[in-house]
């Protein structure tokens, strides 16, 4: 694999993880998402949804509980990543 073809890979991930992220510890993007798509379902699909918001809602909660351990824990996976990288 080129660096160039790894490099968009890894921005990717980065997107990702930030939009995740946010959802995670923002009620209203992940109310917009939600918002987004708003057709039928299967069971299969909102029984896995209603999990991930189960999930999504307790990690909120530890990230709003221990703000600043979260950021200390997000800079660090930043840093020891670009240490890795080089």
């Amino acid at each position: 694999m080129n660096a160039q073809t790894r490099d968009v890979i890894v921005s990717g991930a980065a997107l990702l993880l930030l939009v995740g992220l946010l959802a995670g510890s923002d009620h209203r993007v992940r109310d917009w998402f939600a918002d987004s798509h708003a057709g039928p379902v299967s069971p299969r699909v909102a029984r896995a949804s209603a999990e991930l918001t189960s999930v999504a809602l307790t990690f909120s909660d530890a990230v709003t509980a221990h703000a600043m351990l979260t950021l200390f824990v997000v800079a660090g996976t930043i840093l020891v990543a670009c240490m890795l990288r080089t």
